[in-house]
């Protein structure tokens, strides 16, 4: 992004795209973070609420960014995008377009743009493939308002399509907070950069339950992170209200923070353990209860009960055998045959899935094991590490 920078705003590049150079402007890791806010205000002042802007000398034509502003800004008064790679999570293009094609928009069409990888590396890399194949079980399964790579867009209606019609702004942030796989695509980004410029030696040597505190205006509480065998549980106690906050999303905005953010001590009337010890009474309540404990499903098992379901009363009869998590060596087969049935109708792949099921049966014996390793298996949580948040 740098390089692609630095070659438009030489004056002879920008004056053959009919731009000044001082119109260019960039956004990345190394921009202080109240300057990236200006500059993605420079660059779509009327959808960020400064319409005094438009059309005046400040502001941006062209900006160039990395995934830093792929989150939850807006950027409607753009018309065009263009990615210059191709990332290995398609979720990620499709979160690009999302800043530029969104309610607000001032645009009939939005234009995207992808650069391809050459000929010689994609028979290497195998890229454009794999994004196909993901983007396709993205489209069944969830559906897709819009063409990324030139597929066909399958919309699903799942309550929000009347909200958007009456342009009501908060519900594509709702869909995004829902999003796992966003909070985890954003998250994995920071911990990369935080790793390069921590070195791994360092966080080993960070003790599990340590403890910080910081400032948060409006709130005051105790996040809390605990892991088991398999899984993280992070949660945040709000005082306040007296609440257990289970929302991944809205706990890391809390504690989210630059390195250099000062320590906050607690105030000497907050019993840090008294709640540690609450949280996770919760979270071991949570497990125990069967009807929220969620299903342990691995891909595509997930994707076809999903189908499954949407489907409707043609497939319900296949939904409680797909439903219980399959052994491994069925899902290696049957990762094949969903892979290779994406042109194939619903009633042809209905009778597919049934000529699997019976051809795979569940024994006594392996059903009893997968019950048993939900029942019983002892839930010791281990305590990561604690935030107190101070108003």
């Amino acid at each position: 992004m740098r390089y692609v920078y630095k070659y438009l705003r030489q004056p002879e590049i920008a004056s053959k795209i009919g731009v000044q150079p001082d119109k260019i402007s960039i956004v990345d890791s190394d921009v202080d973070p109240n300057e990236r806010k200006d500059r993605i205000i420079r660059f779509s002042p009327v959808s960020n609420g400064y319409p005094e802007i438009k059309g005046k000398d400040k502001e941006i034509q062209i900006l160039i960014s990395t995934d830093v502003i792929s989150e939850g800004q807006n950027l409607q008064d753009a018309d065009t995008i263009i990615n210059y790679d191709l990332p290995w999570n398609p979720v990620k293009i499709v979160q690009r377009i999302g800043r530029l094609d969104r309610i607000g928009s001032l645009h009939e069409v939005i234009n995207v743009y992808n650069f391809f990888p050459e000929d010689e590396l994609e028979s290497l890399l195998n890229l454009l493939k794999r994004l196909h194949s993901k983007l396709d079980a993205i489209n069944r399964s969830v559906g897709l308002d819009v063409s990324v790579l030139g597929e066909t867009p399958n919309p699903k209606d799942f309550g929000y399509i009347r909200d958007i019609f009456d342009a009501k702004k908060n519900v594509l942030d709702e869909l995004e907070e829902l999003s796992e796989l966003a909070i985890g695509e954003f998250l994995k980004d920071e911990i990369l950069r935080y790793i390069q410029s921590e070195g791994t030696k360092r966080i080993r040597k960070i003790p599990n339950g340590v403890g910080s505190g910081i400032r948060r205006e409006g709130k005051k509480g105790v996040f809390v992170a605990f892991k088991d065998n398999e899984r993280h549980y992070w949660c945040f106690y709000d005082i306040e209200n007296d609440e257990i906050i289970e929302n991944r999303l809205e706990c890391i905005k809390l504690i989210r923070c630059n390195k250099d953010e000062p320590y906050v001590a607690p105030p000497e009337d907050l019993n840090v353990y008294q709640i540690i010890r609450r949280v996770k009474n919760h979270i071991i309540s949570r497990l125990k209860t069967a009807e929220v404990k969620p299903l342990k499903l691995k891909t595509p098992q997930n994707s076809i009960v999903n189908w499954l379901q949407a489907v409707g009363d043609v497939a319900k009869h296949l939904i409680p055998y797909y439903s219980k998590p399959l052994p491994e060596m069925y899902l290696r087969e049957l990762k094949k045959l969903w892979l290779n049935s994406k042109d194939l109708s619903a009633e042809d792949l209905i009778k597919i899935l049934e000529k699997f099921k019976e051809e795979h049966p569940i024994g006594e014996s392996i059903e009893q094991s997968l019950t048993k390793e939900g029942e019983d298996r002892e839930i010791k949580l281990k305590l990561v590490g604690y935030i107190t948040i101070t108003n």
